[in-house]
C-alpha cells in the first residue's frame, strides 16, 4: 500500500463507529424549522407537530437538539460557498458567493441554482433535428453536489464547496472513502452512507431518489477520472466543453437559449434552463426545480409565452414545453 492508502485506512479505522449526527448535541434551543417543514409539505410528508422533533431524530434522548437539526434549521452558522477563480487555479480570486446560514434543504439547492444559471445553451440549428448543448452536464453536476452535501464529514465544521475555474468545476466534501469501501466499489456505485440519519432526510425530501445513484451518474457521463480520493477529502471535477460558446461561456453565434440576461428577470432565467433540461416538467415540478412559489411559476409561465420565448406543444396533461429560438422568431 501506498503511504497514501496507509494513512487512509488509519484514519477510516479511528471512524469506524462513527457517530450520527442526530447523536450530536448542538448548544442551541432557538432552532425553527420553517424551510424543511415546506419541502416535507411539497412531498407530501405528514407532519405532526406533537412528534416532528423526534420523527425527524432532531433531539437527542436527552432530548437537546443534535447537529442533524443545526443543519436543517432555518438559521446556522454552516456556510455554503461557491468560489469562483479567474484561471485554471485559486492564483487569482474573483468572487464568493454564500448560499450558508440557511437550512442545507435550501443552501443545496440555491448553490444549484447559481452553476446552472451560469451554464449557457447553445443550439446548432445548422441540421435538423437541431442539436443543443450545454458546457457541463447539469444531472451529474447535481448528484455529485447532493452526495457532497449528503456524506460531508459535518462534524469537522467544514462544509463541502463548489470550486469554478476557468475550464472547469470541482466539487470538494470532507472524509475520504467511507470505512471498509475500496475506490471501485465506490464508483460502482455501492453505497455506504457517511451520514444515513442526513441521508433518510434527503430521501423524505424527495431530494434523492435511492442510494448509490448519484457516483455511477458522474461516471457515466465523465468517467472514473473524475474523482479524486485523498485521506481527508473527495474532489468531483466537472471539465467544461466551450465548444460553441466564447471564452467569457456565452454563446457564440446562432442561438442562445436562455436568452441575454437583460430581457429575462431571475424566475424566467430559471424557468428557462429548468425546461432547457426537461420540456416535460409539471408545473409542481418545476417549483421544485427552482424554489418558485406555484403562483409564480404560473405568472412566469405567462410573461415568457407573451414574450414569445416558450410554446406549450400539446394538451396541458400530455403536452410539453418548445424554447422558441431566436432564427425562428425572426422568421416568423
Amino acid at each position: 500500500m501506498s503511504e497514501e492508502e496507509i494513512d487512509r485506512r488509519f484514519v477510516a479505522s479511528l471512524n469506524y463507529k462513527r457517530t450520527m449526527l442526530s447523536e450530536m448535541p448542538v448548544n442551541r434551543t432557538d432552532l425553527k424549522f420553517e424551510t424543511f417543514r415546506d419541502k416535507l409539505r411539497s412531498n407530501d410528508i405528514h407532519i405532526n407537530d406533537d412528534t416532528f422533533f423526534n420523527n425527524f431524530n432532531l433531539v437527542t434522548r436527552e432530548g437537546k437538539f443534535n447537529l442533524l437539526a443545526d443543519l436543517l434549521s432555518d438559521e446556522n452558522r454552516i456556510s455554503i460557498a461557491v468560489c469562483v477563480f479567474k484561471g485554471k487555479d485559486k492564483t487569482e480570486y474573483l468572487m464568493r458567493n454564500e448560499y450558508g446560514n440557511k437550512s442545507l434543504i435550501q443552501a443545496y439547492k440555491d448553490a444549484i441554482n447559481y452553476c446552472e444559471a451560469i451554464n449557457p445553451t447553445y443550439v446548432d440549428v445548422s441540421s435538423r433535428p437541431r442539436k443543443e448543448k450545454r458546457m457541463f452536464d447539469n444531472k451529474a453536476f447535481e448528484e455529485a453536489w447532493i452526495n457532497a452535501c449528503v456524506h460531508n464529514l459535518w462534524d469537522t465544521h467544514i462544509s463541502p464547496q463548489i470550486y469554478i475555474f476557468e475550464d472547469r468545476m470541482e466539487i470538494e466534501s470532507q472524509g475520504g472513502l467511507p470505512y471498509g469501501l475500496t475506490e471501485e466499489e465506490f464508483l460502482a456505485g455501492i453505497s455506504k452512507p457517511v451520514n444515513p440519519d442526513l441521508m433518510d432526510i434527503f430521501k423524505s425530501c424527495g431530494i434523492v431518489e435511492r442510494s448509490g445513484h448519484g457516483v455511477p451518474e458522474v461516471v457515466k457521463v465523465y468517467g472514473k477520472s473524475a474523482y479524486r480520493f485523498s485521506t481527508n477529502t473527495i474532489t468531483v471535477t466537472i471539465p467544461f466543453d466551450k465548444t460553441g460558446f466564447n471564452q467569457d461561456g456565452t454563446v457564440n453565434g446562432t442561438v442562445n437559449g436562455t436568452v441575454n440576461d437583460d430581457v429575462l428577470s431571475k424566475s424566467e432565467k430559471l424557468l428557462m434552463d429548468a425546461i432547457s433540461l426537461n420540456d416535460n416538467l409539471t408545473r409542481k415540478e418545476m417549483c421544485e426545480k427552482t424554489n418558485l412559489s406555484l403562483r409564480t411559476v404560473a405568472r412566469t409561465l405567462a410573461s415568457l409565452k407573451n414574450k414569445g420565448l416558450i410554446n406549450r406543444v400539446g394538451s396541458d396533461k400530455k403536452g410539453h414545453w418548445e424554447i422558441v429560438d431566436e432564427n425562428k422568431q425572426s422568421e416568423s
